[in-house]
């Protein structure tokens, strides 16, 4: 099982290199980052019944009610998402360690969302984010948050502070 979860993600880090090639060289570079970094995040499962689910390209306007469990990571890139709930992950997907939303069309994250996971890694570049999300349910876990290109214009001390494993932090063309 762990064979296919990480062979899938392989043949998508190949397909998504390919159709890199015609968004601007910074997006493409930096989608390419982020699939390789949730590749390394699967490498590095212990549970091999954990899967990588890709939804991407789907027209999804919101999160689906169920998805595959155990699941360690989720891509919806390419969908028209508008809005993170408490109720599409909370203590739904206990291995879920990386969300990937690039390019949908997500204004608000609602606060305290993510109980009950341990994600490490989440991106929400390519959206419409005004203010910096709640993640104060994955604050010992989350290492990696990736805001690039939205409309955030303040971050507030009190925002960050209690991110004990935050080892990374990218917030530019906001």
């Amino acid at each position: 099982m762990q064979f296919k979860i990480c062979f899938a993600a392989w043949q998508q880090q190949r397909a998504l290199k390919d159709r890199t090639e015609e968004l601007p060289s910074d997006a493409g570079m930096e989608l390419i980052r982020l699939v390789s970094l949730l590749f390394g995040l699967l490498m590095d499962i212990r549970n091999c019944e954990a899967q990588l689910l890709i939804l991407s390209h789907q027209e999804r306007t919101s999160v689906p009610e169920y998805l595959s469990n155990p699941v360690s990571g989720v891509t919806f890139e390419y969908n028209f998402i508008t809005e993170i709930r408490k109720l599409d992950f909370n203590d739904k997907y206990p291995l879920l360690k990386a969300l990937i939303f690039f390019s949908n069309n997500i204004s608000s994250v609602e606060r305290g969302c993510f109980a009950g996971t341990v994600l490490e890694y989440i991106s929400f570049d390519w959206n419409f984010l005004d203010c910096f999300p709640d993640f104060r349910e994955v604050n010992e876990t989350l290492k990696e948050i990736s805001i690039i290109n939205n409309k955030i214009s303040v971050l507030k001390p009190e925002d960050v502070r209690d991110l004990r494993s935050l080892k990374r932090l990218l917030l530019y063309d906001n």
